[in-house]
Parts: structure tokens; C-alpha cells; sequence
């Protein structure tokens, strides 16, 4: 493995770190020097594990948070898939995919990745919404 993100991942962490709020832009800088310490598939989907050099700076959050606001449209899947972002210490850490009620393709192709149109159930948070909550604002 030589470390690089694939095609794929690279849009669904930039579609999952889009948008205006600071921390956003601290996230995608890091995405600028992130590299795949380790991917692992499973028959559902995968995990791709991130690492940074030791100088990255972290994004201003409290507390470990998840972004999973993306819609994943796929040749090969009928009913789509996700994508979820976790950022931990202020940095990313992993990103996963999977499929609903599928097997994952051998070769993720054809795709489409859209922001936003994630169903919340209940009173759970948007992505937006999580950041926020997490974010520590300095005086």
C-alpha cells in the first residue's frame, strides 16, 4: 500500500468536510496531508484508517465527533451506500463505507456522492449541528 487515498475517498471525506464553519477548514487542510495507515474491507463495506504527520494541527472539538451527512449513489449497488467520517483528538481518523442490504462492489466506480439528504430520526443532531455542539471557541 502506498498510503495515497483513493479517488473515492478523497471526494467522500472533502463531501463530508464541505461547507463554511471553521473547523471545516481545519479538516480540510488536514485532508491536504492525511495519509491510509490502513484500509480493511469487510463484505459490507470498509474502513480506511487516517493518519497525519505529528505537527498537524488539530481542529478546535471538545470531544470525538461523527460525520456521516452524504449520500452515496453506486454502480453495482441498488440501494445505495454511506459514508461516515470520525474525527478524533481534533483529527481525522477513519473513514467508512458500506452498502445497505448488499454485498460492496469489487470495484467502487460509477458513483456519486451528494451532501446532505440524510434522514436524522428524532431529535439526532446534523452534521452541522454535531460540529457546533463540539466546537471549542477561543476568546
Amino acid at each position: 500500500m502506498d498510503g495515497r487515498l483513493t479517488e473515492f475517498e478523497t471526494e467522500a471525506i472533502s463531501t463530508l468536510i464541505a461547507g463554511d464553519h471553521p473547523v471545516l477548514g481545519n479538516l480540510r487542510a488536514q485532508l491536504g496531508v492525511c495519509r491510509v495507515s490502513k484500509r480493511e474491507f469487510t463484505r459490507v463495506g470498509f474502513f480506511t484508517t487516517l493518519e497525519l504527520p505529528d505537527a498537524t494541527v488539530p481542529a478546535p472539538l471538545a470531544h470525538r465527533i461523527v460525520l456521516a451527512d452524504a449520500v452515496v449513489e453506486m454502480g453495482g449497488l441498488a440501494h445505495g451506500a454511506g459514508i461516515v467520517l470520525f474525527v478524533e483528538g481534533g483529527l481525522l481518523d477513519v473513514l467508512e463505507g458500506f452498502a445497505y442490504d448488499e454485498p460492496w462492489p469489487d470495484e467502487v466506480q460509477n458513483y456519486k456522492i451528494t451532501a446532505g439528504g440524510v434522514h436524522h430520526l428524532g431529535d439526532a443532531p446534523t452534521d452541522l449541528e454535531t460540529i457546533d455542539s463540539a466546537w471549542v471557541r477561543h476568546t
